[in-house]
């Protein structure tokens, strides 16, 4: 298998709020450490691939005899980026510590990001922009600005940079105009990498910066995967139904 693990370390599924950071912290890469990687990756492909199913449906290729995009991650240079969630955040306060809010996205797991032998990025697999399955760089129209779009590409470069000992993500910390869903373990700490600015922010720090209380309390909502979605898209976190769970053993 051609998969370049970045930082392998692992984790534990749910954390309470007596928690302190640090511990939240090492639960995380515990988890990571311990994750069966070809089990999760084989998941993924099954999902980003039925993903694929569905969208060629619900834009009606398939009526033309057109045949559903397919990948197979094996044959792919992939960094895993453990997917997590914020539980509970209706309660927050602006003095409390958000480490313990956080739990380990369980209908996502991780998220991959595709890259190439110069460790840029050419696309994010299981559900990285929202609900969709797969996304790829060069085929975003929003992204006008070659310059911005190359800083995308080297996110993952740029990152290794600072010598994280894991990455995580969170599609609920992107905002309408940026992707700051990405973040790093070092240090006992997780940081957030702004992608456009390239500066880093430690994540209490840049939730109390960037982030109304209203926002923050909102952050315990976040999207359904597509290929879940029946009647809504959105759901309450901490809620995954236990059929959508991806768990391996």
């Amino acid at each position: 298998m051609k998969t370049n693990y970045l930082v392998l370390m692992g984790f534990g599924l749910f954390f309470c709020n007596s928690i302190y950071s640090q511990g939240i912290v090492y639960e995380l890469k515990q988890f990571y450490q311990n994750a069966d990687m070809d089990c999760y990756i084989a998941k993924i492909q099954k999902n980003v691939n039925d993903y694929f199913v569905l969208d060629n449906k619900i834009w009606g290729r398939d009526k033309h005899g057109i045949p559903p995009q397919k990948i197979e991650l094996h044959k792919e240079e992939i960094v895993p980026m453990l997917t997590i969630q914020f539980i509970n955040t209706d309660s927050f306060n602006l003095n409390d510590d958000i480490y313990n809010y956080i739990a380990i996205d369980s209908s996502i797991v991780f998220t991959l990001a595709c890259i190439d032998k110069k460790m840029n990025v050419t696309a994010f697999a299981h559900f990285f922009e929202w609900a969709s399955g797969y996304y790829e760089i060069d085929k975003d129209p929003s992204i006008k600005n070659s310059h911005e779009r190359m800083k995308f590409k080297h996110i993952i470069k740029n990152i290794n940079k600072q010598k994280p000992e894991m990455i995580l993500y969170s599609n609920v910390l992107c905002g309408f105009h940026d992707d700051n869903g990405f973040m790093f373990v070092k240090n006992g700490k997780i940081y957030v990498y702004r992608v456009i600015k390239k500066d880093i922010y430690e994540l209490n720090d840049y939730i109390r910066r960037f982030f109304s209380l209203e926002r923050i309390r909102k952050l315990n909502y976040t999207y359904i995967p597509i290929i879940y979605q029946l009647d809504q898209s959105l759901r309450r976190t901490g809620h995954t139904p236990e059929d959508e769970k991806m768990i391996c053993p």
